[in-house]
């Protein structure tokens, strides 16, 4: 299966290496197919008969799909993507999204934008997308993204608390570090950031806390920064670990 992103939601069957003709009736209306449950499958019944050449295959609109409401969000996480920013877009399967009727198939997504009033469009990103039950929520990584940069500096750091066993042998410290992140939005449209910081040790504690949205702690060693950034709008967090 293959879904495009453009103006709306596309999803297509389809046999991608080999000539593909547009499935249609008589009158020149695309044929309806019909879509059935069985067990965890989906059976598509398509009306009438079609005749394949040798060689060729046939591209089925499945449904379509219009302004359906997508998430854009910029991931930063050291342990898992380097320095790099991961650009992520989002949509939830159900009614309210436009979707619902059916599951999702897994298959590629492309995704495009908009760039003209004429229907110009520009290339994103692709994805491999999952099968999505309904009122599930698709997630498609796109990969990394230049148009969004997030930078954490260490501004500051000293060894504090410093114990000694009764050998005098070190025995503990503290480490106290103050960092910054420095972020940047150089795209034409709002980002919103999740900034996720891992630690080595589940013994620490984050204060002096400055930043333009909030913070959470994930689990016991992470935590995690939530910013929207407006377009072309730098903003830097600061605070002390």
């Amino acid at each position: 299966a293959k879904a495009v992103f453009a103006k709306g939601l596309e999803a297509i069957e389809s046999a991608p290496a080999l000539p593909a003709m547009a499935v249609e009736d008589m009158a020149g209306r695309p044929k309806e197919i019909i879509k059935k449950g069985v067990a965890e499958f989906f059976v598509y019944t398509i009306e009438g008969t079609e005749d394949i050449p040798d060689g060729w295959g046939k591209r089925l609109v499945s449904f379509k799909a219009h302004k359906v409401p997508v998430e854009n969000v910029f991931l930063f996480e050291q342990e898992r993507f380097g320095d790099q920013v991961m650009r992520r877009l989002s949509f939830r399967n159900n009614e309210g999204s436009g979707l619902g009727a059916v599951p999702l198939p897994a298959g590629d997504v492309s995704v495009m934008r908009s760039v003209d009033a004429k229907g110009g469009m520009v290339f994103l990103g692709s994805a491999r997308a999952k099968y999505t039950p309904l009122d599930a929520r698709s997630r498609l990584d796109l990969g990394p993204s230049a148009r969004v940069t997030i930078k954490p500096v260490v501004m500051d750091f000293e060894r504090k608390n410093i114990l000694f066993d009764a050998k005098g042998n070190l025995s503990g410290f503290d480490e106290v570090k103050t960092m910054e992140i420095r972020t940047a939005n150089f795209t034409n449209a709002p980002a919103r950031l999740e900034i996720t910081r891992n630690q080595p040790s589940s013994h620490f504690r984050v204060d002096r806390v400055e930043l333009p949205g909030k913070m959470k702690k994930i689990d016991q060693d992470s935590f995690r920064f939530f910013i929207v950034l407006e377009p072309g709008e730098k903003q830097t967090i600061q605070y002390r670990i």
